[in-house]
């Protein structure tokens, strides 16, 4: 079983620019996203639309001078997006991939947190231990 990642690549892009401006036209998105790249106006819109399906944007209509058009708004702020996308990835990591995985990715953390954030961890670690022992007693 393969882990599965939320977002694509242009997903996160545009979600980045989404998280920022808190609400955007597809148009806007193109023009930020067009000078680091060419990319095509219906490949945004079509994207945003994914977005929009999978419940990540939320959109409205306005009229303007060409007519209709939809206009993004984030449904979810960042970190609670974050939070939840670390959870999936964590819990599908775990459930695919056991200890081995659940191992080398402390191991992977102990070269990145300083000496705060791992006292952090290991009281977190800490904390869960004593919830496991005190289900068993």
């Amino acid at each position: 079983m393969a882990v599965k990642s939320e977002l694509g690549p242009l997903e996160l892009a545009i979600m980045q620019i989404m998280w920022s401006n808190k609400s955007s036209t597809v148009r806007e998105i193109h023009e930020i996203l067009n000078k680091e790249r060419k990319i095509a106006l219906t490949t945004i819109s079509t994207t945003m639309n994914r977005l929009f399906n999978k419940g990540f944007l939320n959109r409205g209509v306005n009229k303007g001078k060409g007519g209709l058009f939809y206009i993004y708004k984030v449904k979810e702020i960042k970190s609670r997006f974050e939070k939840k996308v670390s959870e999936n990835l964590a819990s599908q990591i775990v459930k695919s991939y056991g200890n081995k995985a659940s191992m080398k990715i402390i191991q992977e953390i102990s070269k990145n947190y300083n000496e705060e954030e791992l006292n952090n961890l290991l009281e977190e670690l800490e904390r869960i231990k004593q919830s496991k022992n005190g289900e068993t007693d």
